[in-house]
């Protein structure tokens, strides 16, 4: 919270299940969980990042074609769904606040940043389909987007907006 604006305005927090959410922003709807991850979680989480092979992002065309542009310039890989408990427990949470059942969140996609980097303004698709390691986007489009920080940054560098 270090990085709060004081000039913002203030948050609306509203209570979901064991967890409290505080709005940010609205349209979009932009909500911060304090603590969603846990410190081993995210330990976890970092070294499954360390031992993946990570490539270029890039966006996909309605075909599937792959389109590398200087809007997404970060790197990624993805994780396969419920990959072990401990990334299947963090699935269930953010099931449970979305009010959907597990079987309808996305295998984790993990990005990584570099200087410079960045993935700018994109509209994600929907919901995945086959066998967890191939992503077809097909209706439903996706309801909601979790992103979670592993590390944080000092003021004014890294941010998401």
């Amino acid at each position: 919270k270090e990085n709060e604006d004081v000039n913002a305005k203030p948050r609306k927090a509203r209570k979901c299940g064991r967890y409290v959410l505080e709005q940010v922003h609205s349209a979009p709807n932009i909500f911060v969980i304090d603590n969603f991850l846990t410190d081993r979680e995210i330990t976890h989480l970092a070294r499954l990042s360390a031992e993946s092979k990570f490539e270029r992002s890039y966006t996909d065309t309605e075909e599937g074609k792959k389109i590398f542009s200087s809007e997404r310039t970060s790197s990624f890989t993805w994780l396969h769904k419920q990959h072990d408990s401990i990334t299947k427990n963090i699935e269930g949470r953010a099931a449970e606040i979305v009010g959907y059942p597990e079987t309808h969140v996305e295998p984790f996609q993990l990005v990584r940043y570099e200087k410079g980097q960045a993935f700018k303004t994109h509209h994600d698709l929907g919901p995945i389909e086959g066998d967890g390691n191939a992503i077809l986007m097909i209706p439903p489009r996706r309801v909601c987007t979790f992103f979670a920080y592993l590390n944080t940054t000092p003021r004014g560098q890294g941010c998401t907006e």
